[in-house]
This record gives structure tokens, sequence and C-alpha cells, in this order.
């Protein structure tokens, strides 16, 4: 819905979105966050009245949406603000038209959760007005449930959808086959909206997830990486794949997964049993036990470090905390560490290793550069 007001307030709703608009503000609650759309997420407070009447804005709407073959406008006092709003809202999208009169959206989404369906639509899921995805057809293809996205198999064509989770942030997502999924900082899924019908349920995956893969045996369940194939039928696993890692994992949870590496010219795959890591690095590979927990505490929005190496654990909090961390020394990277953290700071984290081994750092704006002590 935030397409909508902001299309309203800078003149370019048309007279099909007004109606859409209106239904959506028969809710009260609705009302109310279209009221603090502008008050609270976008800061106008000082000069936007908070005395607006909607009932009156509805009226128009009415009044404005059945007579002549124009666009439906209502709230009048709002235009006056559109340039502020438009302002402010500058680094968030704009509005343009092509000669086939089919509406496209540019957004910048840095630091948000976004989901770019296969016909080009863009949705903001950090944005509360946000309750249900359609694509441009208006086709229902899930809803907002609870802070995580819910697909629906009722009526939609089978077409890849890609979401991409940055930094600092983890969202889960449920598919139609009732496979839930977690993805963690700095990851991009992709994935087809519907699984019905479907004999192999294919995702691809850039950086890591937890997958809670619903039983299916007639439709294996694929997870693919830049170097790794993950089959399964049913069963509960972690995946992580980061480009800038020096390695690649799956660490399994309970259940049977087959491995395939891609690099592999024989074709066979490795088993692994609960409580096992496969661990991928170039073209080598290892399986160990592995403390499950350990693997899986970011779904939790914690750090859980168990003796390791510190150039690992500055590219998991780069992520965590979404900023850079320079090491100025490189004899640093094979110190190691244990500990877990849940809401301390960058700072507090970097105290405690502080005490552990000789650094210091400072911090300027979003990047902290550690460098030995001599």
């Amino acid at each position: 819905m935030e397409n909508l007001i902001q299309k309203y307030v800078t003149n370019t709703i048309s007279k099909e979105e007004a109606r859409e608009l209106e239904e959506w503000l028969n809710n009260k609650d609705n009302q109310e966050i279209f009221k603090n759309y502008i008050k609270e997420n976008h800061r106008l407070d000082l000069i936007y009245n908070s005395n607006i009447n909607t009932v009156n804005a509805l009226e128009k709407v009415h009044k404005e949406i059945a007579p002549k073959n124009k666009v439906a406008l209502f709230y009048k006092p709002f235009l006056k603000y559109a340039a502020i709003l438009t302002i402010a809202l500058g680094s968030f999208f704009f509005y343009f038209q092509n000669s086939t009169n089919e509406e496209e959206y540019i957004f910048d989404y840095n630091n948000q959760i976004v989901l770019e369906l296969s016909d080009g639509s863009k949705y903001n899921l950090n944005d509360k007005l946000n309750k249900v995805i359609k694509n441009k057809k208006g086709q229902l293809i899930a809803s907002i449930n609870e802070g995580q996205l819910v697909y629906t198999s009722k009526g939609t064509s089978s077409s890849y959808h890609i979401i991409s989770v940055p930094n600092a942030t983890v969202y889960n997502i449920t598919l139609t086959d009732g496979t839930t999924i977690t993805i963690n900082s700095g990851s991009t899924l992709k994935y087809l909206s519907n699984y019905a019908n479907k004999s192999n349920r294919k995702v691809f995956l850039k950086g890591e997830a937890f997958f809670d893969v619903a039983k299916n045996k007639k439709a294996p369940f694929t997870v693919n990486t830049t170097d790794m194939r993950i089959k399964v039928l049913g069963t509960r696993f972690n995946v992580s794949s980061y480009n800038n890692d020096k390695n690649a994992s799956v660490v399994l949870e309970e259940g049977s997964v087959s491995i395939y590496k891609k690099s592999a010219k024989n074709g066979k795959s490795i088993i692994l049993k609960p409580g096992e890591q496969f661990v991928l690095e170039k073209d080598n590979f290892s399986i160990k036990q592995a403390i499950v927990e350990k693997h899986i505490a970011w779904k939790k929005r914690k750090l859980h470090f168990s003796n390791d190496r510190f150039e690992d654990i500055i590219k998991e909090m780069e992520r965590y905390y979404n900023l850079k961390i320079n090491l100025n020394s490189s004899d640093l990277n094979n110190n190691r560490f244990t500990g877990t953290f849940t809401s301390e700071t960058i700072e507090e984290v970097l105290n405690v290793f502080k005490e552990l081994s000789e650094f210091k750092y400072t911090k300027k704006a979003n990047t902290i550069t550690i460098s030995r002590i001599k």
C-alpha cells in the first residue's frame, strides 16, 4: 500500500488504484497507518496537521472515483506537502510510465529486505504497510504474517522469485509445499513461487539459510550453491555458502542429505548423518562432528564462537552488525576465540577479545580498524 499512498500524494494515482486505497482505508487500523505514514515514518509531524479527518477523505474518494474519466484524488490538504514528502522519500523510490502505459518502479532498497517477482515487481518486506504480495496481474502470491512471508498455491502459476536479506537481519519464509526457510544476513535466495505438481523442488542460495523441508518422497528438495548441490526428501539442515568465506558447509540437524560437489567428475554424492558437518574448501572436503547449536545460533540473532579463527569471526561480525572491519595485522587471523554473545554491542565483543589478545581498535562511522599492539 505504500506505493499507492505515495502515488496519491504525488498526484499520480489512477482511478482503479484509488478504489483499492479506499477499500484499504475502510479499516480503522489502516486509517491510523495512513496518518502515521507521514508523521512517524518520514518525520513530517512538524508540518503535518495531526487532526486528519479520514472520514472526509473517504467521502471525497467516493465522489471522485465515479464521475468522469479522471484520476481520483483525495485529502487535498496533503498535496501541498507532496513536494516535501517526495524529497523525504527520494532515496526510497521514484515513478515513471512507459509508452505501453505499464507502471514500473525503481527502488533504492539499501538495508531493506527485498522481494523481486518474475514480472519485475519489487516489494520492501520491511514495510509494515505491505500485508499481501500480488503480481502485476493482481493475483495474490503471498501474505506477510507475523513478520514472515507465507506463500499460497491457490490459482497462481509457478515462477522464480528472489529474496535478498541485508546484513544485521534474519528473515523467514514459508513455501507452498510447507517448507520453512530462515535466511541469514547478507544472503539471497531464488525459489519458485509455487511447488505444486513439481517433481523437483529447486532453490538457489548465495549466503546462509536454515531449511526445514516438508517431506515429499516424489519431489526431492534441492539446494544449489556455487559449489554444491544438496538433495533431500525432507529434513532440517543449515547451508552456509558466502562468496567471501574460504569454505562452504552443510550441517545436518536431523534426517539425511546427499551432497554433490559441482566440481566432481564422478558424480558421486556424500551422505551426511545427523550432527555431522560437511566442509568444502576449493576442491577439498571433510566431514566432522559438529555442535549443531553453534551453527544455527544466528537464527536467534546470537553470535556463537567455538575455537574459531579471528579472520572468520570478523566476517561473521561484519554481517551481524552491518559494518566494515579492517584488520591491519594478518598475524591476528589465526588467533582463536570461544564465546557466545546475544545483545552485546560490537565494542563490547571486541573488548572481550582484547583481554585475550594484544590488539587495539578504532571506530569511525561504520568502519572498525583493528591493529596489533606493538
